[in-house]
């Protein structure tokens, strides 16, 4: 199958999810508020063995192909927490919520990295909508080809682990054969390359070095516009020792391998 193909696969796997209606805005799920904890939401089977495929393009295609569907899957996730957290924003505006909701946005408060609530206002509704947003794919997949070597590095092979995260705990990862005497940080272990996207993605959604990313993405939702990887890279600045240059690899990355033809596969703003 070539790299073609395979743009035509992510087309099909796109207007299944819209044709199905994952459409947001007519999300209804009475009193039931979606899960924060990490669920295994793609049925991910072992990743091909990227190392032993000899052509480029096609090593490349089946990265691609694999990782797509799961950074979709948990994506809509963090959709559905969004839509869910609007729903209360509005029911705020109204009623008084109830502890089981109030218990829900402390823990999604928690989970996203932001201040305990200790008073609801529609000003902490939105710092929390600034960070409870998807990444899109095009980002999420250059990072995971630049940080793993398009799926051939020891750390995506031996702990599903696809962007370079770090642990600090003893033995929560692999240690790595460069790291200095000084350092203790350990390239952090998954058990599955679904939770190595979830960790991932909640990263960027709640780590301070990311503040300017999440600021480009809420600029681009406040123009109508959709996210666009090769511009939200430039607020990656922090993720890498590279800085600058960092960024510019993973806008790079975007343009020269196309990817910008991987979408989230939903109207941006239902949510």
């Amino acid at each position: 199958m070539t790299i073609k193909k395979a743009f035509i696969y992510v087309v099909l796997f796109a207007g299944v999810f819209l044709s199905t209606n994952i459409t947001f805005g007519s999300f209804d799920r009475g009193d039931a508020l979606p899960s924060i904890e990490f669920e295994p939401l793609h049925p991910t089977s072992k990743a091909p063995d990227f190392v032993g495929i000899a052509d480029t393009s096609e090593g490349k295609e089946k990265f691609l192909n694999y990782l797509y569907p799961i950074i979709v899957s948990q994506n809509e996730q963090i959709l559905k927490q969004r839509f869910a957290l609007k729903k209360l924003r509005v029911k705020f505006g109204k009623d008084a919520l109830s502890d089981a909701e109030l218990e829900w946005l402390a823990s999604l408060s928690k989970h996203y990295g932001a201040r305990h609530i200790d008073t609801l206002s529609d000003r902490v509704f939105a710092k929390l909508l600034n960070r409870v947003d998807y990444i899109p794919p095009d980002l999420a997949l250059a990072q995971a080809a630049l940080e793993s070597a398009w799926g051939t590095s020891r750390f995506a092979i031996e702990a599903n682990n696809y962007f370079g995260q770090w642990c600090y705990t003893k033995g929560c990862g692999l240690v790595p054969s460069t790291r200095s005497k000084n350092n203790k940080h350990q390239v952090k272990k998954f058990d599955s390359v679904d939770e190595a996207i979830y960790s991932y993605l909640n990263n960027l959604n709640s780590g301070s070095a990311y503040i300017d990313f999440r600021l480009l993405r809420q600029k681009m939702r406040s123009s109508n516009r959709n996210y666009v990887g090769i511009e939200l890279a430039t607020g990656l600045t922090l993720y890498s020792q590279e800085k600058e240059a960092y960024s510019r690899k993973v806008a790079r990355l975007i343009r020269y391998n196309k990817l910008d033809n991987f979408v989230q596969p939903i109207k941006l703003h239902d949510l």
